[in-house]
């Protein structure tokens, strides 16, 4: 029976990833086009941005029905009252962003550039804005309007998915993104059980039983204090430590 359950999520993993990309290529070759002729240029970026919550919603409730994963967002507040925020979380599986913005209607996201040249993800990021980080200074520009409009940034700080075993490493960009745009972290706890769809997993390996995908968030942390901080380097660099060694303790005592 174990090994039956087993066969049947990987089967069903298989027909939800490959749904993802037919998804994908629908959207970019057929709905944001579509938005494009019907939807005044001033709600483009906003219709779109939906367009993609509802559908990664449609996703994650499809993984869900098929056995293949279970969602508990209890730990979560109401994410409607939450506006002008930096998200910030540890990232243990490849669907971490999908869950988030899934749960996030306003929700905002910096792309690696090389993403943009993906030809079946271009068109996504093309409609919905979603921020490249190609250029520091754009960038920058970029989550400041962002933010001011009342989107909240989802940001990975450790730059990639975390690595079994090995405790994290957070990056420096999220802290300079913060703290020059006067903007708070929100905190977000990820925890995955069994282990899956991790760095070292392959998308389509299937763990012993239906994982567990665990999201809490935790108190706002303040960053007034260094908004006018003469030395903003080395402001960016205590942030950075403050949070990594905040995350630590979290990920430690929920372990």
């Amino acid at each position: 029976m174990i090994k039956i359950n087993k066969i049947w999520r990987q089967f069903a993993t298989i027909f939800c990833f490959s749904t993802f990309a037919f998804g994908s290529f629908f959207l970019s070759f057929l709905v944001f086009p579509l938005q494009r002729i019907f939807v005044s240029k001033n709600k483009r970026k906003r219709t779109a941005q939906l367009t993609v919550h509802y559908s990664f919603r449609m996703f994650i409730k499809l993984m869900s029905s098929l056995g293949v994963l279970k969602v508990d967002t209890l730990g979560v507040k109401d994410f409607n009252d939450i506006k002008g925020k930096v998200i910030i979380a540890n990232h243990p599986s490849l669907i971490d962003v999908v869950v988030l913005i899934a749960s996030i209607k306003n929700a905002d996201c910096i792309v690696k550039n090389e993403l943009f040249k993906n030809r079946l993800l271009k068109g996504v990021f093309d409609a919905t804005g979603y921020i490249s980080n190609s250029d520091p200074e754009l960038l920058i520009a970029a989550c400041k309007s962002s933010l001011d409009s009342g989107n909240n940034i989802i940001i990975f700080p450790e730059g990639t998915r975390s690595e079994k075993g090995r405790d994290i490493t957070f990056k420096r960009g999220a802290a300079n993104i913060a703290i020059r745009c006067r903007a708070h972290f929100l905190p977000l706890e990820i925890s995955v059980s069994p282990s899956t769809l991790s760095k070292e997993d392959k998308w389509f390996s299937t763990p012993e039983r239906k994982f567990d995908f665990v999201l809490k968030t935790n108190e706002e942390i303040d960053l007034s204090s260094y908004f006018d901080e003469p030395n903003l380097p080395l402001a960016i660099r205590q942030v950075t430590a403050d949070v990594e060694s905040y995350f630590k303790r979290k990920l430690q005592y929920n372990e």
